[in-house]
């Protein structure tokens, strides 16, 4: 619970609730869990949720929480976030997925009063890639795997464009599911590479 942690001891005869509401109750915080697990494992999004995160709640916690009303045993639902609460809006002009790499054109940032070009010099595109199989078992209906956009200088004028090589094992799993839906954010940097402020999260499929 928040930073600390609790240890508990069951019987050795103590019984698993094997009712269908028990099974989609476990397999719901199992999706949430690997989900955030992917989240976190963005250096960037996970320093957001961690700053964003109530006292003594740690930011991969408060991302359980903070979306589990959003997501069940068959994926995410409207309204599940990569970041915490709501960021500046984008529009985008193009998105593909294809089997060796993601792409993405985002329209000018048209409200460059957001912006402080003196402090944000870069900007990156956060991709969760959310896979899907309806008709696997529960233990195999999903999964979740990152990718992390190259900085990209922040022009408020033009075009952005980010692209994403996927490596052999990304290949391979994403092949693997039949469906898929992608969660996109963007965060702007300063010069250190520190994030200062992140979009809302958009979801492409």
């Amino acid at each position: 619970k928040g930073d600390e942690n609790y240890l508990a001891k069951f019987s050795a005869n103590r019984k698993i609730d094997n009712s269908e509401a028990g099974i989609k109750r476990r397999a719901k915080f199992k999706a949430s869990i690997l989900a955030s697990k992917t989240i976190m494992g963005i250096p960037n999004l996970k320093t957001l949720w961690k700053l964003k995160a109530p006292k003594k709640q740690s930011g991969y916690n408060y991302c359980i929480q903070y979306n589990y009303p959003n997501i069940d045993m068959d994926g995410t639902k409207a309204g599940y976030s990569i970041v915490p609460d709501y960021g500046f809006a984008f529009s985008t002009e193009s998105f593909t997925i294809t089997e060796d790499s993601i792409s993405l054109t985002v329209l000018p940032l048209i409200n460059s009063t957001t912006f402080d070009l003196t402090i944000e010099k870069s900007i990156e595109a956060s991709f969760i890639v959310e896979l899907i199989n309806p008709d696997a078992d529960i233990s195999k209906k999903l999964a979740f795997t990152k990718l992390v956009s190259a900085d990209q200088i922040l022009d408020l004028e033009n075009n952005i464009i980010f692209a994403v090589n996927l490596l052999e094992t990304e290949k391979n799993l994403i092949a693997s599911y039949p469906n898929k839906k992608v969660h996109i954010a963007l965060i702007t940097k300063n010069e250190s590479g520190e994030p200062i402020q992140y979009s809302s999260s958009l979801i492409k499929s």
